[in-house]
């Protein structure tokens, strides 16, 4: 993946995996807590990660929002050029037409 080329597939992906970290770290911390439950060493570092995880699985969440609506005024965007364009090539046609008939 490269910044300029980032897709919604990139998106999701990414989000995947975030998501996919979180439920480990999640899963071996209960287990820590149930066998070591006095191992705070690794209990609160484990917390503050899975903090920072879900923080960045809502940013990604954002992002892939975002990217879809950007997505979506892209191509409300183009289709107006389009039809400006349409629109400019007829008028271009019905002026070429009263210019031949003026010459006339």
């Amino acid at each position: 993946m490269t910044p300029s080329k980032l897709d919604l597939l990139d998106i999701i992906t990414a989000k995947v995996n975030v998501n996919t970290v979180l439920m480990r770290i999640k899963l071996t911390l209960e287990e820590i807590k149930q066998k070591q439950p006095t191992r705070l060493d690794y209990i609160e570092p484990m917390e503050k990660s899975i903090e920072q995880l879900t923080d960045s699985y809502l940013v990604f969440t954002e992002l892939e929002n975002d990217w879809r609506q950007s997505r979506q005024r892209n191509l409300d965007l183009e289709l107006i050029v389009l039809k400006q364009t349409k629109e400019i090539e007829d008028l271009k046609e019905i002026v070429d037409t009263q210019n031949k008939m003026n010459e006339l």
